[in-house]
C-alpha cells in the first residue's frame, strides 16, 4: 500500500514558524514528512492529522488543529536517545466525510498491520467512530478507554454525529468487549444513557472519582487497545481552545497523566486527540497542553514493562484471597518489576466455550478489598463481561 496516496506532506509554513528551535527539539528528532516520506518502518510511534470536521457542525474549525498542535509540539525537547517518531503529514478533508474515513481507515489498518502506534491529531471528535472502526477485522475483542465530559448515547436531532459512542456500540460486526469513560459529569449526561452503560456492564467514571483517584486510571487504560481523549473532558481554563467547554474538568496535569497511563499500556495502538478548535484558542494554550499530552504519551510508550503474568514466571508474587463464607477464592498477581497488580476471573463455565481465567489489571485497592472480604467491583464488572 502506498500510503502518500491518502496523506500530505506538513506545510512549509508549519515549519519557517517553527525557528528557531533547539538542537535538542522534537523537531531535529522525528522524521516530519515535509519534503520526503518517513521511514515508517523504522519508527515505532506514528502521528497523522485528520483535517475534518463536517462530522460535528459545533467544531467547524478543528480542521486546522492538527498543525496548530505541530507547532507546539515539536518546540518541545527530546530526552530519549532515538526517538522513533515519524510524522506522516495530514489526511485532507475528502469530497466527502466518507471519503474521509476511507483514507484514515487505511492508513490506521497499515499501522495495526505493522506493529505500530498512532496518534491521530483531529479534527472533530466524531472521528472516534472511525477510528474505532480501523480495528475491524484486526482486533477479535477491542477495549476502548473514552475521555469526555459526556456520555451521549441517543441522537440529538441535527447532532445526531455526536452521539458517536452510540455508533461505536450499534456498529455491525460488533467486536466490542468493554468501554471505560473517564472523567463524565453528571449534570451534562442523559440519566437514559447512564442508565443504558451501566446495563452493559461498561465502566463509567465521574470526574469527581477521577480527579481523587487519578492513579486508578492506569489500570483502566493497561489493557485497552485504543483511546479517544476530548477536548471537553479538560477545563476551559486550561484548554480554551474548545466550543463545549465548562469551568469544571481535569485539570491539565491530570490530563497529561492520563495520556502516560495510555503511553504505558502495553496494549494500546492508537490514541485519538479530537475537538481542538484553534481560532477560539487564548495564546495557544490548548495546543500547548495537546503537545504536553503527546509528549507524556510518549515517554509512556518508551517505558512500558510489557509484564504480563506467565505461567511459571518468577517475576511476579501470587496472593490467594479465600473469602469467609465460602470456598471461593481470588488469585491476585504483582510485578515485581513494576508493581502493576492483577487479578484472575473464571470463564462462567455455562455460558462460555472458553476455559480457565481471564487476567483483569487491577490495583491494589482491589486486593484490599477482597482482604476485607468482599468482591471488588471490578471483579464482578469483569466476569458479566465474560458471560
Amino acid at each position: 500500500m502506498n500510503l502518500t496516496d491518502f496523506l500530505r506532506p506538513v506545510s512549509q509554513s508549519v515549519v519557517e514558524q517553527l525557528a528557531p528551535f533547539s538542537p535538542r527539539s522534537w523537531y531535529n528528532h522525528a522524521q516530519v514528512y515535509v519534503n520526503s516520506f518517513p521511514d515508517i518502518d523504522a519508527c515505532r510511534i506514528w502521528i497523522v492529522g485528520v483535517k475534518d470536521d463536517r462530522g460535528i457542525t459545533s467544531q467547524a474549525g478543528a480542521a486546522a488543529a492538527p498543525d496548530a498542535i505541530r507547532l507546539q509540539l515539536y518546540r518541545l525537547i527530546n530526552h530519549h536517545e532515538h526517538l522513533s517518531v515519524a510524522d506522516l503529514g495530514n489526511i485532507e478533508a475528502g469530497e466527502s466525510l466518507s471519503d474521509t474515513a476511507f483514507a484514515l481507515n487505511q492508513v490506521m489498518k497499515e499501522a495495526l498491520h505493522k506493529k505500530k502506534i498512532i496518534i491521530v491529531l483531529g479534527g472533530a471528535s466524531d472521528l472516534t467512530y472511525y477510528q474505532y472502526r480501523a480495528y475491524e477485522g484486526v482486533s477479535r475483542t477491542l477495549r476502548l478507554v473514552n475521555v469526555d465530559s459526556r456520555i451521549q448515547l441517543s441522537a440529538v436531532e441535527g447532532a445526531e454525529e455526536e452521539a458517536y459512542l452510540n455508533r461505536i456500540i450499534l456498529h455491525e460486526p460488533n467486536f466490542l468487549f468493554n468501554v471505560t469513560h473517564l472523567a463524565y459529569q453528571t449534570y451534562f449526561c442523559e440519566e437514559e444513557s447512564l442508565h443504558t452503560f451501566n446495563r452493559m456492564n461498561f465502566d463509567a467514571f465521574r470526574l469527581g472519582f477521577v480527579t481523587k483517584n487519578i492513579e486508578e486510571c492506569e489500570p483502566l487504560l493497561r489493557d485497552a487497545d485504543m483511546c479517544s481523549f476530548n477536548m471537553a473532558a479538560i477545563r476551559m481554563g486550561d484548554a480554551p481552545g474548545q466550543v463545549s467547554g465548562s469551568p469544571n474538568g481535569l485539570f491539565g496535569d491530570e490530563a497529561c497523566q492520563i495520556a502516560r497511563y495510555a503511553g504505558v499500556s502495553n496494549e494500546l495502538s492508537s490514541l485519538g486527540l479530537f475537538g481542538y478548535v484553534p481560532h477560539v484558542d487564548v495564546q495557544q494554550q490548548s495546543a500547548k497542553l495537546l503537545a504536553q499530552l503527546i509528549w507524556y504519551f510518549v515517554d509512556g510508550v518508551y517505558n512500558r514493562k510489557n509484564d504480563y503474568p506467565a505461567a511459571e514466571s518468577s517475576d511476579f508474587q501470587t496472593y490467594r484471597i479465600t473469602f469467609n463464607n465460602s470456598s471461593h477464592e481470588v488469585v491476585f498477581y504483582k510485578s515485581l518489576k513494576s508493581d502493576r497488580w492483577w487479578m484472575e476471573v473464571p470463564y462462567p463455565v455455562e455460558k462460555s466455550s472458553r476455559k480457565g481465567r481471564y487476567l483483569v489489571p487491577c490495583s491494589y485497592k482491589d486486593y484490599e478489598t477482597a482482604c476485607n472480604d468482599e468482591v471488588p467491583d471490578r471483579w464482578l464488572k469483569t466476569y458479566y463481561k465474560l458471560i
